[in-house]
């Protein structure tokens, strides 16, 4: 499990660090409405490029997909990303740093406190293929 979840931290903490590379080009704001896009762009973009539906096929198999993620997830989202940036910007000057370290700690803190297992449990869900065959 912590062999995944080593591989799975560094992922999301250098995907996070891509989107805010690309977000800071394009939008001109305070860091901290940076920080919220940013939260949502990621959560938005973990849904449409498939990354929600291989964490669930991950945990749940093959047959699982993601469930398209509702305006309280992404709100939720850039407001966690709003509070640790905020934290880590009192030691960390350097916002591509924070970005990445965002991503990472949010995804430990996400596995450890149980918010993966509830999205496993609510935003999974599995596929039937009796709709395609009638």
């Amino acid at each position: 499990m912590y062999y995944t979840l080593f591989y799975e931290t560094l992922f999301v903490g250098i995907y996070s660090l891509i989107l805010y590379s690309i977000l800071q080009r394009f939008i001109r704001a305070d860091f901290i409405y940076v920080l919220f896009i940013l939260g949502i762009i990621k959560h938005s973009f973990g849904y449409l490029l498939g990354l929600q539906t291989y964490y669930c096929k991950l945990y749940k198999g093959n047959e699982s997909i993601a469930v398209l993620p509702t305006g309280n997830d992404l709100f939720i989202e850039g407001i966690l990303y709003i509070s640790v940036g905020m934290a880590l910007f009192v030691f960390i000057k350097n916002k591509y740093l924070i970005a990445f370290f965002i991503g990472i700690i949010l995804h430990i803190l996400s596995e450890f406190v149980g918010i993966h297992a509830i999205f496993l449990q609510y935003r999974c869900s599995i596929f039937s293929h009796s709709i395609l065959s009638a």
